[in-house]
């Protein structure tokens, strides 16, 4: 009978590698247990020092992203609270009794008084306690205005884009801000300007157009209605700072029918419209290259408080060697750049100085042609004004802030597009948010309306030569 197990092989019978080396099998199972087990130590320590790290980095409290009554807070103490308790808490964080609202069978709400610069801090704290069954902050509902103007909503698609209906709920603007278009002079007489040009102030450089209500080419006409053409009057086309005909617009005619400028007449320009006391500059204009005096009186203009914003030049007209042009590429100056209604970048020209962007195609807005003229108009020369116009507002709700916190409130509330990481050379920091801009500045709620005032006396402006021809060449329009 055949025996069923095989003899084994000469192959078989040679030792392994480790057992030749008289390494026992058992203690290599040993070596990788342990290496597994030092493996898992490691990867768990990482995790709890991570979690550690995240826990220890300053948070950022949601209450300062949700629009609220700054000096306010709303508390549920339980039911079980004794009234000592609710004492002791109420000395402690130094609140102020305003009312109480009751709902059915739960305890009582108390809208407490507080100091706003403790608020979020002492909602952080009392959100732990035991004592306490809810706090929050006394939340801001906004109704959204929608002005009865014929074209904005057919046409007008730019301004629910940057949240200007929120931004009106917010406040209509000041009557005693003033923005400063440097351009091709404006048609004082249309039907959407009409009063909101201050004829008392102003000058042309140029002797072919010394009227600073006349456009020979209508490029400044455009602009003075992307700013603050009349909002709610029944006509035309809205604007973000054209509510209740407050914020005013003063006419700077340097640039000609051709839409060209000379850089001194742009930098005499400037100097002008700070003596004059415009708040803001807006600048739909550039060129290839620097120079000292323009740069000396944007230097002025910024030390004076006023807030400078530029085109950051259009791809159809040529950019500079790095990018954006002059004066937008100029540190003291807020250079913005133009997206499409998708969002997307349109004619820019695109560099490190970018601030922000806001639409620049298809630009609904006033004509030089007519007093009741109305067209498109395309590029960085109209997303500019819109960003002046929102600086005017903001400077309305807080008149004391300096050109650099205004452009850090401009930029900081702007929205980053999707898919891109903000602050980039195409987009700066995004396109930017008015509603969430005037919050910012005013604090979380909305200002009272500013009562009216009588318009300003007329002050005599200084003599100035008209200049020769131009020689440089702003923004194009598309």
């Amino acid at each position: 009978m055949s025996n069923e197990f095989t003899n084994p092989s000469t192959e078989d019978l040679k030792p392994t590698v480790l057992q030749q080396s008289g390494f026992p099998k058992r203690n290599l199972v040993v070596i990788i247990l342990g290496f597994l087990l030092v493996a898992s130590i490691i990867v768990i320590s990482a995790f709890l020092i991570r979690n550690k790290m995240q826990s220890e980095l300053p948070q950022k409290s949601t209450a300062q992203l949700i629009p609220a009554v700054p000096d306010q807070i709303i508390i549920q103490f339980k039911s079980t609270t004794s009234e000592q308790t609710k004492h002791e808490i109420i000395k402690k964080y130094n609140l102020t009794l305003v009312d109480t609202l009751k709902i059915g069978k739960e305890p009582e709400y108390n809208l407490f008084k507080i100091d706003s610069t403790k608020r979020d801090a002492t909602l952080n704290d009392l959100k732990n306690n035991p004592d306490i069954l809810d706090v929050e902050l006394n939340g801001i509902g906004r109704s959204q205005f929608t002005p009865n103007d014929p074209s904005y909503s057919s046409s007008q698609w730019d301004l629910p884009m940057v949240k200007a209906p929120e931004a009106w709920d917010v406040t209509p603007g000041s009557n005693s801000i003033t923005v400063a278009v440097i351009d091709t002079g404006i048609r004082c007489s249309h039907e959407d300007l009409t009063g909101r040009i201050d004829t008392n102030k102003g000058q042309s450089w140029l002797s072919a157009s010394p009227d600073k209500c006349t456009d020979y080419n209508g490029h400044g006409t455009g602009l003075a209605g992307r700013i603050a053409a009349s909002t709610n009057n029944f006509k035309g086309i809205a604007s973000l700072a054209g509510l209740n005909n407050n914020i005013k617009i003063i006419s700077y005619i340097d640039a000609d029918s051709s839409n060209s400028y000379s850089n001194f007449n742009q930098a005499q320009a400037i100097n002008k419209a700070v003596s004059d006391g415009a708040k803001v500059i807006n600048l739909s204009q550039g060129t290839l290259s620097s120079n000292a005096f323009t740069t000396a009186a944007l230097d002025a203009a910024y030390t004076a408080g006023v807030v400078v914003v530029a085109s950051s030049g259009n791809v159809s007209f040529g950019c500079s060697s790095g990018g954006i042009l002059f004066p937008a590429n100029y540190g003291q100056v807020m250079a913005v750049g133009s997206v499409n209604s998708s969002g997307s970048l349109y004619n820019t020209c695109t560099g490190p100085k970018m601030a922000v962007v806001a639409p620049g195609q298809s630009i609904y807005t006033t004509n030089r042609t007519s007093d009741a003229a109305y067209s498109s108009m395309n590029g960085t020369s109209f997303s500019t004004p819109q960003v002046a116009a929102l600086a005017a507002l903001i400077l309305s709700v807080n008149s004391g802030l300096t050109p650099a916190q205004v452009k850090n409130i401009i930029t900081s509330t702007a929205t980053c597009p999707a898919g891109q990481t903000c602050p980039n050379n195409d987009y700066g920091y995004g396109l930017i948010n008015a509603q969430a801009a005037l919050l910012a500045a005013s604090g979380g709620s909305p200002s009272p309306s500013p009562s009216p005032s009588p318009s300003p006396s007329p002050s005599p402006s200084p003599s100035t030569s008209p200049s020769p021809s131009p020689s440089a060449s702003p923004d194009c329009v598309l």
